[in-house]
């Protein structure tokens, strides 16, 4: 910025001295030959020189002003934001071509693509995609048949391969209903076996309090039995009750028991279900 203030200066100067000569040239030649010292400087030879110390004067302000031109132009440039710069480079990347081709310089190789060139690029680059999407979709396919398909024959297959897929699926929805049913059903089933275990549970405990109910009263029978025994054969009391034939005879009348039992026995059928009781516990 400082050089160029200087610059503007200096025309400035340089304009001011050109006018003034030029002013002092035009007094001269309005005076013509009534001035002496003035015809002597202007004359034949003098109207030469001063018309080449015009031309130099034009070519020196010409010099100026181009100067000054440029050095705005720079300033000018210097001003130039970022954001019109990437503007400018985004414009320029807009107008090159997807590919370009190799030339003697950079420049030559990026031009301008018409409009149905771009439309044949684009459409190219689209074929290509979908030809890759179909290649794609082939080595997808679970085909048996050997050969290579064409697009036709690829879509084929995808359809019926879909078709297939939708079957099966169906057919193990159907599946999935009917074993969820089943699940319920056995859910059900399972509680019902929960509730009869619990109630047999407790008819098994109930069966063995009895049990021990009916030993103690079996217990006090015999005793009872036997103390009656001994009175009714009064004096030989002692020997009767140390005979064991009629041990025997008691436990057959009144228990049912056998000659080696310690404690009177039960009936077989009572020992029967309470085995089984103990065997569902």
């Amino acid at each position: 910025m400082e050089g160029l203030e200087a610059d503007k200066g200096v025309c400035r100067m340089e304009f001011s001295e050109v006018n003034q000569f030029i002013k002092e040239v035009g007094r001269s030649n309005r005076d013509g030959v009534g001035g002496e010292g003035v015809v002597e400087g202007v004359g034949e030879g003098g109207g030469r020189r001063s018309g080449r110390a015009v031309d130099s004067l034009e070519k020196g302000r010409m010099k100026s002003m181009n100067r000054v031109l440029n050095s705005e132009e720079e300033s000018e440039s210097r001003k130039t934001t970022p954001t019109r710069k990437r503007a400018a480079e985004d414009w320029a990347s807009d107008k090159r071509p997807a590919t370009f081709s190799s030339g003697g310089s950079e420049n030559e190789g990026f031009q301008l693509m018409s409009i149905p060139e771009r439309k044949r690029e684009r459409e190219k680059r689209r074929r290509e995609c979908i030809n890759l999407k179909f290649s794609e979709l082939c080595l997808m396919l679970p085909r048996s048949a050997n050969g290579r398909l064409d697009k036709e024959g690829i879509l084929v297959e995808a359809l019926d391969s879909l078709k297939t897929l939708n079957k099966s699926i169906m057919e193990l929805n159907l599946q999935n209903q009917n074993l969820k049913s089943e699940m319920e059903e056995l859910r059900q089933e399972k509680v019902e076996l929960r509730t009869d275990k619990n109630y047999l549970r407790a008819e098994l405990d109930a069966a063995r309090e009895e049990i021990k109910t009916l030993k103690a009263d079996h217990l006090r029978l015999w005793h009872t039995l036997r103390q009656q025994v001994n009175a009714q054969n009064g004096m030989a009391g002692s020997t009767t009750a140390s005979d064991p034939m009629l041990e025997v005879a008691l436990r057959a009348k009144f228990i049912g028991g056998g000659s080696n039992d310690e404690v009177p026995a039960m009936n077989n059928a009572d020992t029967c279900k309470v085995t089984s009781h103990n065997e569902c516990a």
